[in-house]
């Protein structure tokens, strides 16, 4: 009886010990797999982590584009509109300059060979255009001229917003000399923002 209880208990014991290390061994490789599955996740945290870091930097590299686009866009319109504001300037500094000129005999022979200019070239009866204020002394003066070259020349009244100078007009209407200082200016409207322009793009580069 003792003797089979010995078997028995061994039997016993060797079906345990079997159970566990398969125990055991399922166990180990249960681990195994976890952890294999966590160094899964844990890479595909760190790639996700990086597109996502990547992601900000881009957006974060974008917006100081743009950021940046928008400031240089506002100091372009800032420098636009003061050079504008300073052409304005120089346009009113140039006509109170011709106003003083106009006061000279300098600027009857400008407004002289003008016209000499032109009646050398053309034919007919003029009409010719001065200033009320003017007519005393440059439009005599060019109806001499006229005369003289053997032009008949009949003067007339020019209105203000043309600063000075003369417009001589053909009697038939067929065409229009326009020398008024008006013109002349206006004429001259890129020159003086192209030289305006040049003298700020120095300064700005001296600064």
């Amino acid at each position: 009886m003792i003797y089979l209880e010995k078997k028995v208990a061994i039997f016993e014991n060797m079906v345990y010990t079997k159970k566990e290390n398969e125990a055991k061994e399922k166990i180990a490789k249960e681990e195994e797999r976890l952890k294999g599955l966590l160094e899964e996740k844990k890479a595909e945290i760190v790639a996700k982590e990086e597109n996502l870091m990547e992601r900000r930097r881009a957006l974060a590299k974008k917006q100081g584009m743009t950021k940046l686009t928008s400031l240089k866009e506002k100091e372009r319109l800032e420098i636009l509109a003061k050079e504008q504001t300073l052409f304005q300037d120089l346009l009113r500094e140039i006509k109170n300059r011709f106003k003083d000129f106009q006061k000279t005999e300098s600027y009857i022979r400008l407004e002289e060979n003008k016209l000499e200019e032109i009646l050398k070239n053309d034919h007919g009866d003029f009409i010719l255009f001065v200033l009320d204020e003017e007519k005393e002394n440059l439009g005599k003066a060019l109806l001499n001229l006229g005369e003289g070259l053997g032009h008949k020349l009949e003067m007339a009244s020019l209105e203000g917003k043309y600063l000075g100078g003369f417009i001589l007009e053909k009697k038939d209407r067929t065409y229009l000399y326009n020398r008024s200082l008006k013109r002349e200016i206006e004429d001259r409207h890129y020159r003086f923002g192209a030289m305006l322009h040049k003298e700020l793009k120095g300064q700005g580069e001296a600064e």
